[in-house]
């Protein structure tokens, strides 16, 4: 979803929506091992899919003429601004951390 106000300096406002589904399809690599302090075989789950998540994004940006003719443009992005923990299945250290939750990007370029 996108807006425009042109009267506010070209103010651009968009939010982004990302869902991805839960894998289905996945090979079976699990496999067991044997835990000698217990004398015992344990399934080692190396292959299961992490749930379904959904981000949003916000993204914003304005554009600005300078007085010798240049002009500037200030972009304000958030991914996951519900900073939601979630999961990445190609992700192989995700039986170990989760992916990165709210990130804030600023940037300021100038054309001349």
């Amino acid at each position: 979803i996108s807006y425009s106000f042109p009267e506010l300096s070209n103010l651009n406002i968009s939010l982004e929506s990302e869902y991805v589904f839960k894998q289905n399809e996945y090979p079976n690599n699990n496999f067991e091992v044997f835990i000698p302090t217990e004398q015992v075989y344990q399934l080692l789950d190396t292959s299961t899919p992490p749930s379904a998540y959904h981000l949003l994004n916000f993204v914003s940006s304005m554009g600005f003429k300078s007085e010798n003719g240049g002009s500037y443009k200030i972009n304000l992005r958030v991914e996951n601004l519900f900073n939601k923990l979630y999961k990445n299945y190609l992700n192989r250290l995700r039986y170990f951390t989760h992916e990165m939750g709210r990130n804030i990007l600023l940037s300021v370029s100038y054309s001349y």
